[in-house]
């Protein structure tokens, strides 16, 4: 059996041999002893072995702890040898990318540096005048589309003694970066003191004057390093300070033109026509447009000539460029910074729909914006924009107290924007008397401000002409003075949107009905997507009596800007002049979701709700029409339609 043949092998023959003569009952004292003998050895040799395997066990476990820990000690070896590598290429990447501006100690006298006017000190002088001056210049080009640029990171560098992490990384920079370095020398000369500062690649620079004039040598060394390293930010920055080192924004830009990179012929474009919008307004459009063809998807262009036409009374292609910005800036446009777009395209959304009579949505962009981080004054022209808006929805109150809560500009050039604003805010109030006199305070403003950068006096006449004297003209007419009011009007461009309409206005208040019609004709056909000439033809034909032809009119009107609610109202007018009222109701309806605070509205809906038979909602509409904004005569006709109506 198997049992025998193990135990055989385990106790041997011998063994065998004495167990069986003890089992079998012949065994002597002897063998028995040795038989407790043997089992004695085969328990100690048991027991041997469980102590043996207990012990291989924990060797085996020591060694297995030991592989362990041998091999986290050769990851953590190559963890951080990958630590290290990767520091060295993040610090070679970072090197690389290296854009900043670095100032080193200046040397100086050493009794200046005994009173503590150290070369540090200077430096550090010198530093605070860069960052003030950067932080001055707004433009909407990203800080990344500078070939050189060291943006906000400008700062003093001290030398080290040996090896350090912080000189490894110079020698990282001065390999793989570009950095700008600054250094320079403070000396005695025959007038006081000059100083001299170099940038990286450039000639040395120097200014001198009296030791007590250090600042002002300081804030000049400055200009001296702007102008040199940062050459468009330079000329945006002395747009605003035109006297510095008698130095002119439109050479830096026409240099740029002629021999920058394409960026920078670009943006310099962009420069020359904002300037051209006060030195040479008739022109700006045309050199804007020149940055088109190196960057079609450039949105800025746009967004200039957008408002260069419309300042002109080119609504149809102010409209046209309007909508091209919005569609560069809605789908990315990286070549304007992130803080510039944003703004601009909610300011380009408000500007094209309040071209289309869509007020409610220009209202609603222009409150987005307002909101938005502001940039070159957007923010605050959109507030100025909200309170002329409420004006065009016909809420006269709440366009007053907007207006009015607005803060005055504290300087002429600020007044002058404000006032252009203020007087379209008033004529859209219907405040004709205000409008005149306003006008005269600010002509006198603008003959004061023509020699005030950046106005000039080609600015002058093309505001008054096309923006100005337009809504003058029309108030004069209002108040009876239809002989003022076409002597001024006679003096406007007839390339002037605006100041056709109003010619036609004018025409129209005078009876001259087809002169009206001829002035109106003119401006609808050549801008076809605007429509305030059918507005007004339409408004003219239904003074006239022709009923049939201002509903044509107000149609045509409509087609062009559907959320316009004047088309809608008056063509409901028309209706009720031709004793349909019922259909005007749905005119009345249309226009109250484009302006459902409109006094005359509610009064002419109600109207037609009562010639209707619906004298219950009649009621309705003219409590609402009570409680808004009305004109004197219609508020009479509303005390009379009350009593017609006993409602």
């Amino acid at each position: 059996m198997a049992e025998e043949d193990e135990g055989a092998s385990a106790t041997g023959p011998g063994d065998a041999a004495a167990l069986g003569i003890a089992m079998n009952g012949g065994a002597s004292a002897e063998a028995r002893a040795y038989l407790r003998e043997q089992t004695e050895l085969a328990r100690l040799q048991k027991q041997n072995l469980f102590e043996q395997n207990a012990f291989e066990l924990s060797h085996l476990r020591w060694r297995r702890f030991n592989d362990q820990m041998k091999g986290a000690l050769q990851i953590m070896l190559v963890a951080v040898g990958a630590l290290i590598v990767t520091a060295i290429g993040a610090a070679i990447w970072s090197a690389a990318h290296d854009n900043s501006l670095v100032i080193e100690a200046f040397s100086v006298p050493s009794d200046l540096a005994q009173r503590g006017i150290t070369g540090e000190a200077v430096a550090a002088q010198l530093q605070d005048k860069l960052t003030a001056m950067q932080a001055e210049t707004d433009s909407a080009r990203p800080a990344d589309s500078y070939a050189n640029n060291w943006g906000t990171d400008i700062r003093i560098q001290i030398p080290d003694t040996g090896i350090s992490v912080s000189e490894f990384y110079r020698m990282l920079t001065a390999w793989f970066g570009h950095q700008t370095h600054i250094s320079g020398e403070v000396y005695r000369s025959p007038d006081g003191l000059a100083v001299t500062v170099r940038a990286t690649g450039n000639a040395g620079d120097t200014v001198q004057g009296s030791e007590r004039d250090l600042d002002t040598l300081m804030q000049k060394a400055a200009e001296a390093v702007y102008a040199r390293t940062q050459e468009f930010r330079f000329g945006v920055y002395i747009t605003e300070h035109p006297a510095l080192n008698g130095a002119s924004p439109h050479q830096i830009f026409q240099k740029l033109v002629q021999s920058g990179s394409l960026r920078d012929r670009i943006w310099a474009y962009m420069a020359i026509g904002t300037g051209a919008e006060f030195a040479d307004p008739l022109h700006a459009s045309d050199i804007q447009a020149e940055a088109i063809p190196l960057a079609p998807r450039f949105a800025l262009p746009y967004l200039n000539i957008s408002n260069d036409q419309a300042w002109l009374g080119h609504d149809e292609a102010a409209l046209a460029a309007a909508q091209k910005c919005v569609e560069l800036l809605s789908h990315g446009d990286g070549e304007m910074s992130a803080r510039a777009s944003a703004v601009s395209l909610l300011a380009r959304r408000a500007f094209a729909a309040g071209l289309t009579g869509d007020y409610d949505e220009t209202q609603r962009q222009s409150m987005k914006a307002t909101l938005a981080p502001e940039y070159a004054h957007n923010a605050q022209i959109m507030r100025w924009y909200m309170a002329n808006v409420r004006a065009l929805l016909h809420e006269t109150g709440a366009a007053r107290v907007a207006w009015n809560s607005l803060p005055v500009p504290p300087t002429r050039i600020g007044l002058v924007n404000y006032d252009i604003f203020e007087i379209g805010v008033l004529y859209n109030l219907n405040e004709w008397s205000a409008v005149i006199a306003k006008t005269a305070r600010f002509e006198s403003l603008l003959k004061e401000t023509e020699n005030v950068t950046p106005y000039s006096p080609a600015f002058t006449p093309v505001t008054l002409s096309r923006r100005i004297w337009p809504y003058t003209a029309a108030a004069l007419a209002h108040t009876g003075d239809m002989k003022g009011a076409m002597a001024l009007i006679g003096k406007t461009p007839l390339d002037c949107d605006l100041c056709v309409r109003m010619r036609g206005s004018i025409a129209a208040l005078n009876h001259d009905w087809h002169g009206a019609a001829q002035w109106f004709a003119m401006v609808s056909a050549r801008a076809p997507s605007i429509p305030f000439a059918d507005r007004d033809w339409g408004t003219m034909l239904l003074a006239k009596g022709d009923y049939h032809g201002a509903i044509a009119k107000f149609e045509s009107s409509h087609a062009k800007g559907p959320h316009f609610a004047d088309p809608l109202e008056m063509w409901g007018e028309a209706l009720i002049a031709k004793n349909r009222s019922d259909l005007a109701l749905a005119k009345f309806a249309e226009a109250d979701k484009y302006a459902p605070n409109w006094g005359r509205l509610h009064l002419k809906w109600g109207e037609a709700l009562f010639w209707s038979g619906e004298k219950a909602a009649a009621k309705k509409q003219f409590a609402i029409a009570a409680s808004l904004d009305l004109s004197a005569s219609d508020k009479a006709a509303l005390a009379r339609d009350l009593e017609t109506s006993h409602v």
